[in-house]
């Protein structure tokens, strides 16, 4: 399924880039083998303007088994990009300043045979073009179908060649009726007090689409009064956002959305800001217009103007927020603890902004909705992070013990590490308590912040529960409570425990799952070195559990203790690559110095291995090693390549190219020489959350920060490296400039001690 969806993506970009060359609804097409028929679904000819008309599109063909289609099950501007929807006379398209700035999304596409039964494909035209009043004419031009792809063999890749069997459909007449006034308030009357009800989801989401179409200036008034921003969960939001964006009357749009930052009681979140700024950024013909036709160095197309547009972005926003911090006093109830949350999260990086909208969040705080509460405990913990939040935490821990397993009991979790940070003695009785109550028993996050002799006690429950097995009669509830005191025992169980712990892997050992055996193997290696390590060994020569564990278990552990160091070594030369893939692995990310000289030999005899193996099969090239044999090869390349104590200089990755067996790794090993001798080089921070980052620098990938740390101090002094920092809202809304840069500051401290020079260097 993986190469199927590749194949189709390329075959969307090759369809796509045609599209912008040349109009498809202005040439001829041939006879196909493939029939489109295009129906209107209601059967009528004439339409009041604003109302949706609604489409079947049907493929089919009497060649069987020749030809392919792609069905896609989602697309976020919801419509497809394989139509083109031809009217005589030419209409415009709603969303052509969207999808020209912003994209017009991806899909997930499922292919499935042509067949002489019918595929049909369902649409509303309404989405892809503003029809005035008038008489039309329609046709479709679809590049959806495409003759089964055939594979190829080239050089030591096979590969599925094809190209697209554009359709043309047969062509539809139909009216379009001057605007109805009494029509279009009716059915504005009905829609909008759906959507301000209390209906259902599948209700509300169909009085948005049809909101969306309506196309009068009441019906947008009444998009902006509805309107909160964009939630990419929730396809209502979509529907109105893209009402507003598709609107013929976009000044009036926009004053009705600054009319709504002020409006007492509507709640104006960073995405209705953003959105606000887009829609008004993209009016505004200086910065929208395309301009394909001039230098690409310096036109509308250039970057150097994609960077000048995303820097007004930003200043209009700050200007919004401005007049959302004026508009803060006159809010009520959510709208105003709401708006505040908005202004926090747009402008984390300016002082003023954030004291002034901080203060107004929490004193408002009992009127955010809980699932913001949870948010920004959770995940934008640095909003709020100052000693005014500890009383509303512990109210918020006051509450009964969530469910284990739950993101209630993840938030719950996360409330009692903050009230650990600010006043560590409360939240120590808090926790214990929390523990006493706990009917799943304690998370690893929230035993974490225990001290040693805290967690003793609280591991007793998890010890017996493994000594008698599980208890539970529900099979998930069972594998989490297995899972959680497993992890709990790795991560911080204690001598004490020892003798139960081997009696349960000597007696079980034979019957053991890999996310077991990987906790308990770190619980060893953690207390009793040697002994951990020889179990390892061992458990290199035979299958364990119902699954076998061997080809992950030293990558699994997190660690590679120096008493594993050897095992792991020997592990290099094990009949079962899938063994050597993994003990490379773990040699290049965790081994230490004396690593590297293993893992050269080791990839010196697979070369010598399979050259052999290339002159006695006479072949003209070396072959792509197959299966775990391939997988080895990668590794051993890239554990040299990119090994966190040591440095692969040109001259070691010179080496490493000779020594490559298949065409993809000597490619690859060549893009690294590339990036050293051409440069420059960069260290990119890949941002999980607030407090989770990993590095990648050359060969080097998923780097901690004590990993960083190590590589910066192994260039030699003098080396210039940059460091990437992303501008706000580009990877995360959550993670700021401040926190990006506080990381960089630390790190350059760092390399600077060694002599190394890090640069900052801001995208886009």
């Amino acid at each position: 399924m993986a190469g199927t969806k590749l194949i189709a993506i390329s075959f969307l970009l090759a369809a796509c880039s045609a599209a912008a060359e040349i109009n498809p609804c202005s040439v001829p097409y041939s006879a196909s083998q493939v029939q489109l028929v295009v129906k209107v679904d209601s059967d009528r000819t004439a339409f009041e303007q604003g109302e949706i008309i609604s489409l079947s599109l049907s493929f089919s063909t009497r060649t069987q088994d020749r030809f392919w289609m792609q069905k896609e099950r989602y697309n976020d501007i919801g419509r497809s990009r394989f139509e083109r929807y031809c009217v005589v006379p030419e209409a415009s398209d709603p969303l052509h300043d969207y999808v020209q700035w912003h994209g017009g999304g991806g899909s997930d596409l499922e292919p499935e045979p042509l067949r002489p039964n019918s595929i049909v494909i369902h649409a509303d035209l309404n989405a892809y073009l503003n029809l005035p009043p008038g008489h039309y004419r329609l046709f479709v031009i679809s590049d959806r179908v495409m003759p089964r792809p055939v594979p190829v063999k080239q050089t030591n890749d096979t590969v599925m060649t094809f190209k697209s069997e554009t359709t043309r459909s047969n062509t539809v007449d139909f009216d379009v009726k001057p605007v109805s006034p009494e029509w279009q308030a009716n059915q504005l009357k009905g829609l909008f007090q759906i959507l301000s009800g209390n209906s259902s989801v599948e209700l509300r989401l169909s009085a948005a689409h049809r909101l969306r179409f309506l196309n009068s200036k009441e019906s947008d008034v009444a998009l902006a009064r509805l309107f909160t921003g964009r939630d990419w969960y929730d396809p209502v939001s979509e529907e109105l956002f893209f009402g507003l964006y598709g609107s013929p009357h976009r000044q009036l749009v926009l004053h009705s959305l600054e009319e709504q930052v002020a409006a007492p009681e509507h709640a104006i979140g960073e995405d209705f800001l953003i959105d606000m700024v887009w829609l008004g950024i993209d009016s505004d013909a200086e910065w929208s217009q395309s301009d394909s036709a001039t230098d690409p160095n310096h036109g509308r197309n250039s970057d150097e103007f994609s960077e000048k547009r995303k820097d007004h972005e930003l200043e209009m926003l700050k200007v919004e927020c401005r007049r959302l911090l004026a508009a803060l006093p006159a809010k009520t109830g959510p709208a105003r603890a709401l708006s505040a949350l908005g202004v926090l999260i747009i402008e984390a990086d300016d002082a003023e902004f954030v004291s002034r909208a901080r203060s107004v969040l929490i004193a408002s705080w009992d009127d955010l909705p809980l699932k913001s509460q949870q948010e920004v405990v959770a995940n934008r913990w640095s909003l709020v992070d100052v000693p005014a939040m500890l009383p509303i935490l512990i109210r918020m821990a006051g509450g009964p013990v969530s469910a284990a397993h739950t993101w209630a009991a993840t938030v719950r979790d996360a409330v009692l590490s903050h009230i650990n940070q600010l006043d560590p003695p409360t939240a120590r009785r808090m926790i214990l308590n929390e523990l006493q109550a706990s009917h799943g028993g304690p998370t690893v996050e929230l035993l974490g912040l225990l001290q040693p002799e805290d967690r003793t006690a609280a591991l007793q429950p998890a010890v017996e529960r493994i000594i008698r097995g599980p208890v539970s009669k529900d099979r998930l509830e069972r594998e989490f409570e297995q899972r959680s005191d497993f992890a709990l025992i790795g991560q911080f169980g204690d001598t004490s425990i020892l003798p139960q712990m081997k009696q349960v892997f000597e007696r079980r050992g034979g019957d053991i799952e890999c996310w077991q055996l990987n906790s308990i193997l770190q619980y060893f290696l953690r207390v009793a070195q040697e002994y951990g390590a020889a179990q390892v060994a061992m458990l290199q020569e035979r299958k364990t559990g119902t699954v076998d564990c061997r080809g992950s278990i030293f990558l699994s552990l997190d660690e590679l203790p120096p008493a594993l160091q050897p095992v792991a070594v020997r592990a290099l030369d094990n009949h079962n690559p899938a063994i050597m893939a993994d003990a490379a692995q773990s040699l290049g990310y965790w081994g230490s110095a004396e690593a590297e000289a293993a893992l050269w030999a080791r990839l010196e005899r697979f070369h010598r291995d399979w050259t052999h193996r290339q002159k006695q099969h006479e072949l003209g090239t070396a072959p792509s090693p197959p299966g775990f044999y391939g997988t080895a090869e990668q590794n051993l390349i890239t554990a040299l390549a990119g090994g966190t104590n040591w440095l692969c200089t040109p001259q070691k990755l010179a080496r490493l190219k000779e020594l490559a067996v298949s065409e993809n790794q000597r490619a690859q090993v060549q893009d690294w020489l590339d990036e050293w001798n051409e440069g420059p080089l960069k260290v990119t921070p890949n941002w999980m959350e607030e407090d989770s980052v990993e590095f990648s620098l050359l060969a080097s990938s998923a780097l901690t920060k004590a990993q960083m740390r190590t590589k910066l101090a192994e260039f030699p002094q003098g080396t210039r490296i940059l460091w990437q920092v992303w501008q706000p809202g580009y990877i995360s809304s959550t993670i700021t400039m401040k926190r990006q840069e506080a990381e960089y500051d630390a790190m350059r401290a760092v390399a600077a001690e060694h002599g190394v020079l890090l640069v900052e260097s801001v995208s886009p």
